[in-house]
């Protein structure tokens, strides 16, 4: 006998200690469950960019700038106008809210097809559309991190240098770190992601009905995925930045 729906609000604190329980409930059914989730994750988002703009702004003069003062006279002081408008914080913080939104929902289409292939490599029952419900509430602990990082910026004053792990290989050199494979797969990884990556696990047990032994090893290609997917655009922006320098 199938297990009847329980309301969304009451499945939240199930994520963190009945995953498995949570997430099952999540696929079997799935319509709707997307929202509140989506919501938090908005929410965290806009909270994090609206606090960060300031210090964003000011790092981006900064980098600006310093590639600034190898143009040619005439063609610094065009470019000293656009620079007050793209390194403004209320740009920064637009482009924060419209890049992140996009990052959620490209995050979301992109791990919910990874799940659904290394189901399918390990026999396992994940369909596409049970895999794309359960992304958004694997996605909970990057909200909690955000606000995290918000309340940090808010007590300190100023923003977490080297995100994850990433200060064991950072150099100091913004642009020469930005095209560091090591320092962009370290970026990624802290309690948080860690926390994902367990929720995956969580999620293949209990949806895809595979055993222990398979589920860590589909996990741990999973993540593998995951960082090398979310190591490309680091890679892309720091070219692009250095190419500019």
């Amino acid at each position: 006998m199938a297990e009847e729906r329980r309301r969304t609000l009451a499945l939240l604190p199930g994520i963190i200690d009945q995953p498995q329980r949570t997430l099952a409930q999540v696929a079997l059914y799935p319509r709707g469950r997307w929202l509140i989730p989506a919501i938090f994750l908005i929410l965290a988002l806009s909270v994090l960019a609206v606090l960060s703009a300031p210090f964003a702004a000011q790092e981006a003069t900064k980098q600006l700038q310093a590639q600034l003062a190898t143009l040619p006279a005439d063609q610094m002081q065009i470019a000293q106008e656009q620079l007050q408008f793209f390194s403004s914080p209320p740009f920064m913080m637009g482009m924060a809210l419209v890049l992140g939104g996009l990052g959620l929902l490209v995050g979301w289409i992109v791990a919910a097809a990874i799940l659904y292939v290394v189901s399918l490599l390990a026999g396992g029952e994940i369909d596409y559309g049970q895999a794309f419900a359960l992304a958004p509430w694997l996605w909970l602990p990057y909200g909690l991190r955000d606000l995290v990082q918000a309340l940090y910026i808010f007590i300190d004053g100023k923003m977490i240098v080297y995100q994850g792990l990433s200060f064991l290989v950072a150099t100091g050199d913004s642009l020469k770190d930005a095209r560091n494979l090591a320092y962009l797969l370290l970026s990624q990884v802290d309690l948080f992601s860690l926390w994902h990556f367990l929720l995956a696990y969580a999620g293949l047990r209990a949806v895809g009905h595979l055993s222990r032994s398979s589920a860590a090893f589909m996990a741990l290609l999973y993540a593998a995925t995951m960082l090398a997917l979310g190591a490309v655009p680091g890679l892309i922006g720091g070219g692009l930045a250095g190419g500019i320098g």
